[in-house]
């Protein structure tokens, strides 16, 4: 599968330290956010360890005749799917064990929305609030639901989407790597098709701009990957720049086997699977 790729981060308007990280890699085919949680800087040490954590696990399991799992092979994913997984797990019990090794790292942590490009699919997984979206066939399309207070109460019909959007809590999570003992990655898989555009992105983006606004910006500059991730950028710190921005976009170019696109569709094409 050919694509491209372009990422930007970008301090914001009010913070002193970024505590975003990502990672873009076209030879590993992995792509990722992270947006770090703690005082005294230890969100960005989270941030880092889990990007650090996540990118050595896949690159170890994707290189090794026999990868190495950690629980049981998810049958119902693909290799690069279960990789991508492990890779979550092995980082939050990292971040969990730093946690806990200095007084000011106490209670860090770190949400992670990442992508990796297999052979045949494409494999999702994230917790906490960093979003992953499908711009395809003109519309956008989130691939990733939050982990948040204000996500259950608007599932629960405790409130509104409008009451969502105003919320004061709207940024508490429920998953974080290196917040528990034990997480739950929510891991999706799908075939790309030609010219679907991904983004992977930092709530310091979707807490200001609208999924209807991301998708005009990306219309407006899709001739330039890197462009569209500095137009995302410059729109959320238009809009006061509360926090720290990161953007990461993968555009495909090549057009899917028929066979293999044939049989994504006959076996529903989108799989969640949720662990």
């Amino acid at each position: 599968m050919k694509y491209s790729f372009a990422a930007k981060t970008d301090l914001g308007l009010k913070r002193k330290v970024n505590e975003d990280s990502f990672y873009a890699d076209k030879k590993l085919g992995l792509f990722m956010v992270l947006d770090g949680i703690g005082g005294h800087q230890a969100g960005e040490v989270a941030s880092k360890l889990g990007v650090n954590a996540i990118k050595e696990s896949v690159t170890r399991n994707l290189k090794s005749k026999k990868p190495k799992i950690i629980g049981e092979y998810n049958q119902n994913l693909s290799l690069e799917a279960n990789i991508l997984r492990d890779s979550f797990i092995l980082a939050n019990k990292i971040i969990y064990e730093a946690a806990r090794s200095k007084a000011e790292y106490y209670g860090m942590g770190t949400t992670a929305a990442s992508l990796l490009v297999g052979s045949k699919s494409v494999a999702i997984a994230h917790v906490g609030d960093s979003r992953i979206y499908l711009i395809r066939n003109n519309s956008i399309e989130r691939l990733t639901e939050d982990h948040s207070l204000v996500m259950e109460q608007l599932k629960r019909g405790i409130i509104n989407e409008e009451e969502a959007e105003k919320s004061d809590m709207k940024n508490i999570i429920t998953r974080a790597l290196g917040a528990d003992e034990n997480i739950n990655p929510t891991v999706d898989e799908l075939i790309p098709l030609q010219d679907d555009l991904f983004l992977i992105s930092s709530d310091g983006l979707t807490d200001l701009v609208s999924d209807e606004e991301i998708f005009e910006i990306v219309w407006e500059n899709q001739d330039s990957l890197e462009g569209t991730c500095q137009a995302l950028i410059d729109k959320a710190n238009e809009r006061g720049g509360k926090d720290n921005i990161t953007t990461v976009l993968i555009k495909f170019h090549s057009k899917p086997n028929k066979v293999l696109k044939w049989f994504y569709f006959l076996t529903s094409g989108f799989r969640s699977i949720h662990l």
